[in-house]
């Protein structure tokens, strides 16, 4: 059976313990760059980025944010244009010397490389310490989801890849970070439903006008839930 889960539900419950667990497997490497902070649906503020790793973000805000509370950060747009929005749990808080205050976040899964460049982070080559947690596998299925928030219509997405604690999706809609969503996931069209329900906690453009959004499960799932997603349109037609 696979290791703890580090999901974000884990974070927003256990805060202390898991600022604790980001700072032993990423290690914070300096930034200073300007972002946007939905606070919620309509209030926003610009802070300072002051140090970012793959799990979490310091920064400088000018006014003071509640311990626990979820966040959503707007990263730089890339040269090429892309947007990218993440989710995050405020996990401590303090004044700052040069005025303010100086917050710590939690980022609801790991940023890749080209999302620590857009925050003014130098390249460079990948360390093992730095990996995902998860390896994610491709998965050439889709998935019949439904917006809980606002009780929406059953919509279609491809699936991109998957791990035990998540799913990435191409969309054809902007489904913003901090969604709840019911998910029937399916490696073809004759494969059993994995039904689940999960938190859109990162999203970014994609080619061709859609959105690639990456999905926290709300529990981790099984050796026989990933079989069933990752099987290959052989493996799957075999069985049936």
């Amino acid at each position: 059976m696979f290791e703890r889960t580090r999901s974000f539900l884990h974070r927003l419950t256990h805060p202390s313990e898991s600022a604790g667990e980001e700072r032993r497997l990423w290690p914070r490497r300096t930034a200073q760059f300007p972002v946007r902070v939905h606070l919620d649906e309509e209030e926003s503020l610009t802070a300072q980025v002051q140090d970012v790793s793959r799990g979490g973000v310091r920064l400088l805000l000018d006014r003071e944010v509640g311990h626990g509370r979820t966040i959503r950060i707007d990263l730089p747009e890339d040269q090429a244009g892309m947007h990218t929005s993440v989710l995050a749990c405020v996990v401590h808080i303090r004044n700052a010397a040069e005025g303010g205050y100086s917050v710590g976040c939690q980022f609801s899964m790991e940023l890749s490389e080209p999302d620590l460049q857009r925050l003014g982070v130098p390249r460079r080559r990948a360390q093992d310490h730095d990996q995902r947690l998860w390896e994610r596998w491709p998965a050439a299925g889709f998935a019949l989801y439904r917006n809980l928030r606002q009780n929406g219509e059953e919509k279609r997405a491809d699936i991109h890849n998957v791990s035990p604690t998540g799913v990435a999706l191409l969309l054809d809609e902007e489904l913003l970070p901090g969604n709840l969503i019911q998910l029937d996931l399916h490696a073809t069209h004759d494969s059993p439903t994995v039904r689940i329900v999960a938190c859109v906690v990162y999203l970014t453009t994609h080619d061709h006008g859609r959105w690639l959004a990456g999905c926290q499960f709300i529990r981790e799932l099984d050796d026989e839930d990933l079989a069933a997603l990752t099987a290959t349109d052989d493996e799957a037609t075999s069985e049936t």
